[in-house]
Order: structure tokens, then sequence, then C-alpha cells
């Protein structure tokens, strides 16, 4: 398996872990900002795809799904919103998180692995890596949210992502 292989597989494994993390969660709690939080899901669901459609913008444009309103929504830069009504729907933004990394797994596995290819692959796999890495950050910061949400965080994994 190429270190390419293993990061799409770490990558689809994360993505099934923020799935199972947000499934049980209400639209109301999707959305709410608890205690001193000072985020929601919402915005990390967001902001993750976004991280997502950010790479696919680099590597293959017609792809990328990225706008102006969801840079404002969900970007580094931007606050998580009180507001439900700030945030699509839950099932849409779910719709684009799922979507964002299917565009860019499928994306990935057209491109070359030939070292003369654009993008390069071990600036390619480097943009993997740092996708998996930031995923798995902002899950950690999921949990914490489940948790604050009094939701459980001490669910067992689903065999795929052990």
């Amino acid at each position: 398996m190429s270190c390419r292989d293993c990061l799409l597989d770490e990558l689809g494994k994360t993505r099934s872990a923020f799935i199972e993390s947000v499934a049980d969660l209400s639209a109301d709690d999707f959305v709410r900002i608890p205690l001193d939080a000072k985020m929601n899901v919402a915005w990390i669901v967001g902001h993750i795809a976004l991280g997502d459609d950010y790479i696919l913008k680099e590597i293959q444009p017609e792809y990328s799904r990225v706008t102006s309103e969801r840079e404002t929504l969900f970007s580094e830069k931007a606050s998580p919103h009180e507001d439900p009504s700030a945030y699509p729907t839950m099932p849409d933004l779910l719709h684009y998180f799922n979507g964002c990394r299917q565009r860019l797994i499928a994306s990935v596995e057209c491109l070359s692995m030939d070292p003369s290819a654009e993008p390069a692959p071990e600036i390619l796999d480097r943009f993997l890596t740092k996708i998996l890495r930031h995923e798995s950050f902002h899950l950690g910061q999921l949990l914490l949210l489940r948790r604050l949400l009094e939701y459980p965080v001490d669910y067992e994994c689903s065999e795929e992502n052990k």
C-alpha cells in the first residue's frame, strides 16, 4: 500500500468517526454553543468541509465548491454564530461535508503518482497529511462539545474506525 493509499484510508476513518460523532445530535444541539465553548458543531463541520474544499481548489479547481458565503461562515477567521438561522440546515451542511470529502478522494485517486506530475505527489501527500491532522484536531473539539451538550463520548467506534 502506498503512502497516498494509507493517507486516503485514514481520511476515510476520520470522516467516519466525525459522522458517528454527529449522527445522534439534534438539529438544535448541532448549532447550539454550550456554556463558554465559543463554538458549535455546525461551525466545526462546515470548517472541516471548507478545508477539503480549499485543497480541491488547489489541486482540481473545477471540483471545488468554495463560496464567499461558506468562507464567511466557516473560515478560520470566522466566529461561530449564536443565531442558528445563520447556518445551512443540518442535512444541507452534512451533505456539503460528505460531498467535499468524496470529491477530494475521487480527485486524488485520479492524480498521477509520476514525480513530474502537477501537483507533485509529495506535495499532494503533504496536503492530505495536513487535512488528516486538521480533522483529527477538530474531532477532539467535537468530542468535547458532545460532553458539554450532555451526549455520551465513551461510545465504541465502529470496527472500521479502530
